[in-house]
């Protein structure tokens, strides 16, 4: 299943659908039976996998990951596999198994230009070595905005691939993750970084 985002003059609409066939419509507003969609915004699809680290769902448009989640329950509906998605995939099982160190393929950061700003400096920290929210403050310009780095950080959207796991707290302690502390430790176990 696949969604798409209209804005109509009755403001956006959300349409689930598969196979070209209409599943559901959602607006905040009473939707009518009829009505004219007046522009397109982007249509987003879905897809779900099981790893060695438990199930990852990636959100994608064409052959671009916007999102890639961990899941803490398992999916009620599973998306839909692409060779782009297999890709995504095939990657991140080589670097679950310690043989890849940076992923090749395109994706997109979605956020306000604060976020933006932090997570590409997240993208510059090499595997297998850490840094603090301090010191990604620092790198950003502001050296007094540690906790809007780790709030920064906890909006990641596209975890791993921009890897937020490698911040660590001053002390060298593991702090916050939203895929849990357990997964923060074992992608650093998986790149050898022992000094946590």
């Amino acid at each position: 299943m696949a969604f798409a985002l209209y804005k109509t003059d009755l403001g956006k609409i959300d349409i689930d659908y598969e196979n070209d066939v209409v599943v559901s419509l959602r607006s905040p507003k009473e939707i009518p039976q009829i009505f004219k969609a007046t522009k397109e915004l982007k249509s987003i699809a879905f897809a779900t996998y099981e790893t060695v680290l438990g199930t990852f769902r990636i959100d994608y448009e064409d052959d671009v990951a916007i999102s890639l989640t961990k899941l803490k329950e398992a999916p009620s509906e599973f998306g839909i596999k692409t060779k782009f998605t297999d890709i995504v995939f095939a990657q991140l099982d080589e670097y679950f198994n310690g043989i890849r160190n940076r992923f090749e393929f395109k994706y997109e950061l979605r956020g306000t230009q604060f976020q933006k700003k932090v997570w590409q400096v997240l993208c510059t920290i090499p595997y297998g070595e850490t840094r603090t929210y301090k010191e990604i403050a620092k790198a950003i310009g502001n050296k007094n905005a540690s906790q809007a780095v780790g709030l920064a950080n906890s909006k990641n959207p596209l975890m791993i691939i921009v890897p937020c796991h490698r911040v660590i707290g001053s002390k060298g302690d593991l702090v916050g993750y939203a895929g849990g502390l357990s997964l923060k430790e074992t992608l650093l176990k998986i790149e050898e970084i022992s000094n946590i």
